[in-house]
């Protein structure tokens, strides 16, 4: 099934490159093909920022995929990834994956802000 991300580059310690570089390793390391990334402007609690979007296949666990973008998240110092299933029978649905340390408020997805990779 595809999947698609977008990672906040506003706050994130890594650039661009450096920041699919990496999710693309941990994804293609547990099982994700078909890896496609592209960099798009995007907002995030009305704050402008730059995005990792991304697509890729996965037909593993979801509960994997969560947690993987939770460590994600903490390791990108993001508060949280954006993860939306296209072919979703809502297909404007979507979660915002919060990492483990994130203490503030948890906002809901919303399809209007997320970046899709056609």
């Amino acid at each position: 099934m595809e999947l698609q991300i977008n990672i906040g580059l506003g706050n994130n310690p890594f650039s661009y490159e450096q920041a699919s570089d990496l999710a693309t390793a941990v994804l293609s390391a547990h099982g994700c093909f078909n890896i496609e990334s592209r960099k798009d402007e995007g907002v995030y609690i009305q704050q402008e920022e730059d995005n990792v979007v991304m697509k890729f296949n996965y037909e593993g666990e979801y509960e994997w995929m969560y947690n993987k973008l939770a460590a994600l998240s903490l390791l990108m110092n993001q508060e949280c990834i954006a993860w939306h299933i296209p072919k979703f029978p809502f297909g404007n649905e979507g979660v915002l994956v919060y990492s483990n340390t994130h203490g503030g408020e948890k906002y809901t997805f919303d399809i209007n802000y997320f970046k899709r990779f056609n």
